[in-house]
């Protein structure tokens, strides 16, 4: 199940996500994606996906990469990958 509520202060992805998309970490939390933050578009997602690559040293297929619609499902793509410090 993914979380909802207000991301902890460690969370090294909301942080990530909210300098992307240039946002504060507060306003985001794991159901947050591309219907709830504005600047979460087709360029802002090629820019996420980068930036997670490179802060988390993995490379995410586009295929993988084109269904992920929220902060939860990056999570969990990554936590399969085997990044457990998300």
């Amino acid at each position: 199940m993914v979380s909802s509520s207000t991301p902890k202060k460690e969370d090294k992805l909301v942080r990530l996500c909210a300098g992307v998309f240039r946002v504060e970490p507060c306003e985001l939390n794991d159901s947050s994606g591309p219907g709830s933050v504005p600047s979460w578009e087709s360029l802002g997602t090629m820019i996420l996906l980068s930036a997670v690559e490179e802060e988390f040293g993995v490379r995410l297929p586009v295929t993988v990469a084109a269904r992920i619609e929220s902060i939860g499902e990056l999570r969990q793509v990554l936590r399969s990958r085997g990044v457990a410090d998300v």
